[in-house]
């Protein structure tokens, strides 16, 4: 089973032919999904955001990427959402699905809503 944490498993493996013995010790590490450090809510005041997931790894970089983002708001590769003009959010937001995967292939989806809270932050 995959989790977010890192599983090692260390074992031995021992050839034996005319009383001669081999071994070799293993070691298997299995790789967790990545986390998210990113809310499901944005509360945004300016125009970009920077989402933030971290691999089960030290190290690893991860990608991101959507398939429902509008001519308003885009995402870069690196986790950079942009949106044009934060008028066009919508009154209660508006939701994209971001998938974070990490080097190895390792992916976790969310759903993430933007709302426009300009009138908010300087009330």
């Amino acid at each position: 089973n995959i989790n977010s944490s890192i599983q090692i498993y260390t074992f031995s493996i021992i050839a034996t032919s005319q009383d001669v013995n081999v071994s070799q010790n293993i070691t298997l590490k299995i790789l967790g999904y990545p986390t998210w450090n990113t809310p499901d809510e944005i509360n945004i005041t300016v125009n970009t955001y920077q989402l933030d997931a971290i691999s089960s790894e030290n190290g690893l970089q991860i990608l991101y990427t959507t398939t429902n983002t509008n001519n308003n708001i885009s995402l870069s590769t690196s986790g950079l959402i942009t949106i044009s003009d934060l008028n066009l959010l919508g009154i209660n937001g508006t939701n994209i699905n971001v998938t974070a995967i990490d080097e190895y292939g390792y992916s976790i989806s969310k759903d993430i809503n933007i709302k426009n809270n300009t009138d908010i932050a300087y009330a």
